[in-house]
C-alpha cells in the first residue's frame, strides 16, 4: 500500500509541475487584420497607407496571376516584402469563384476572401491548351 502511494505521488508530481509551468507560457500571435469585415480596408488606408498599398498588391496579384504558382511567394516577397502567404484551398461555389487568401506583413497578419479570374483555357498537356466550352 505504501510503495503504491509513493509510485502514484512520484507519477503526480512531475504532470503538476509540468501543468504550472505551461500554465504561465504563452504563445505571442501576430496581429491578425481580417480585411472582408465592413470599412476594414478603408480603415487600413487611413491608419496605415503603406500596408495598404502592400495589401492591394498582393490582392491584385492574387487575382490576375493566382495563388497556386510556385513563383507567387516569391514574387509577392520581392515585390511587396509579404511572408507567408496561404492561398486556401477550397473554393467558394460562387461566380466569380473565391477563395481565402493569407498573408503577413511586417508581422502583421491579412486575411481576405477574394474573387479570383478564371482563365478561358485549361491545359490539355504541357505546351499545348484547349478551349473551354
Amino acid at each position: 500500500m505504501f510503495r503504491t502511494l509513493i509510485a502514484v505521488a512520484f507519477t503526480i508530481a512531475p504532470l503538476i509541475g509540468l501543468a504550472g509551468a505551461l500554465s504561465t507560457y504563452r504563445v505571442t500571435q501576430a496581429p491578425e487584420v481580417d480585411l472582408d469585415r465592413p470599412g476594414a480596408m478603408d480603415a487600413l488606408k487611413a491608419s496605415n497607407p503603406e500596408h495598404f498599398r502592400r495589401a492591394q498588391g498582393v490582392l491584385d496579384v492574387a487575382y490576375h496571376k493566382g495563388c497556386h504558382v510556385p513563383e507567387f511567394e516569391r514574387f509577392l516577397h520581392a515585390q511587396f516584402d509579404a511572408a507567408r502567404p496561404y492561398c486556401g484551398p477550397l473554393v467558394k461555389t460562387s461566380y466569380p469563384p473565391q477563395r481565402m487568401i493569407r498573408f503577413h506583413i511586417d508581422g502583421v497578419a491579412y486575411s481576405k476572401t477574394i474573387q479570383f479570374q478564371v482563365m478561358p483555357v485549361a491545359p490539355d498537356d504541357p505546351g499545348r491548351a484547349f478551349k473551354l466550352k
